[in-house]
């Protein structure tokens, strides 16, 4: 065991911390080692930011609140199977301008890729935002879309 690992202390609380996507959190409690995971969750939120998987059959899916005058700095669009009908178009905004933060142009649902683009936009007021997808007709497609703050 190295040297380091004999002297490691892991702090013991009576509430086990919220579960971060992907990772395992160790903790000690009273009677031992305690862990917290989760796995695939339908909305994530992370450190600084939302990712959500979205699929043809959505039509509009909330990316959470938007935190009043925080930037979103990054707005990242992955498409990881292409649709399958050309007019097909996905924009992300909130519920008065559905393309605020990214318009249909900005991103192509026929071609396999990530689409990218750094808004910098920051809201007055507690926002909630929403990836808007029109797969007219498609009959496959899916994505992740992830947003990010500064």
């Amino acid at each position: 065991m190295p040297e380091f690992m004999k002297s490691l202390k892991i702090p013991q609380v009576d509430t086990p911390p919220d579960p971060i996507d992907g990772y395992t959190i160790i903790y000690g409690t009273a009677t031992g080692i305690g862990t917290s995971t989760i796995e695939n969750p339908d909305n994530v939120t992370d450190i600084s930011g939302f990712v959500v998987d979205f699929d043809y059959i959505d039509s509009v899916i909330s990316l959470g609140i938007a935190p009043a005058n925080l930037s979103i700095s990054n707005v990242v669009l992955e498409i990881t199977e292409v649709f399958d009908n050309i007019g097909s178009n996905i924009t992300i905004g909130d519920d008065v301008n559905h393309s605020l933060l990214m318009e249909s142009t900005n991103n192509d649902t026929t071609t396999l890729g990530s689409y990218s683009l750094n808004p910098n936009y920051m809201f007055s007021v507690d926002t909630e935002i929403f990836i808007y997808i029109n797969g007219l007709g498609s009959i496959q497609g899916t994505g992740v879309c992830r947003v990010y703050f500064d």
